[in-house]
């Protein structure tokens, strides 16, 4: 894991998965905002897919306290309209599959706020490479007003019915505090130190 000193803290790279809309609750923005004033307060680099909505909100969250962002974008017209052209490191894939694996390659931390199919695409595919024994990274659901709790349920309905160990959803951090989601960071990457 490649972690870096400033100031006595050990800064991290976060990946934040998360919709390129706002969603219809305040919350959303709100929380989205709140991570990313910590991931910058702390000194951490954002990495992100680089689009509006709830990925905006993280990156102003962000680069407002203190915090560096890299933006991983794909070249695909369609999606580039709804870039933030503001970012100023960039990294270009060449398909959207890249691109998930860039993201998921530069990351120390793997956090989920609210998004919709790309957003659980990005976050199972991580969380499958936790099930095979490839990656120890941690994973996060930011479960802002509950968002996750249906998902979690379909994952406890998997473990049920024989499709999923348990020990998977176990890892998973679910909050929406970021003391906790510190607190446990933390112990896992002190854990695996």
């Amino acid at each position: 894991m490649k972690m870096k000193l400033q100031k006595g803290v050990v800064c991290i790279n976060i990946t934040v998965y998360c919709g390129s809309s706002v969603g219809n609750s305040e919350a959303y923005a709100r929380d989205a905002l709140k991570l990313g004033e910590w991931i910058g307060k702390n000194g951490n680099t954002l990495v992100f897919g680089g689009g509006a909505g709830l990925m905006d909100k993280v990156y102003e969250g962000t680069t407002k306290n203190g915090g560096n962002a890299i933006a991983v974008q794909p070249a695909n017209e369609l999606i580039r309209t709804f870039m933030n052209t503001s970012v100023e490191q960039t990294i270009e894939t060449d398909t959207m599959e890249n691109r998930k694996q860039k993201l998921f390659d530069l990351a120390d931390v793997i956090i989920a706020l609210p998004g919709g199919m790309g957003t659980i695409d990005e976050f199972s595919g991580a969380a499958v490479l936790y099930q095979i024994g490839e990656s120890k990274k941690p994973l996060v659901l930011f479960n802002t007003n509950g968002y996750y709790d249906i998902f979690i349920d379909f994952m406890k309905s998997m473990i049920e019915k024989g499709f999923m160990n348990k020990a998977i959803l176990d890892y998973i951090i679910v909050t929406d505090d970021t003391q906790v989601l510190e607190e446990r960071v933390k112990e896992i990457l002190g854990a695996g130190a």
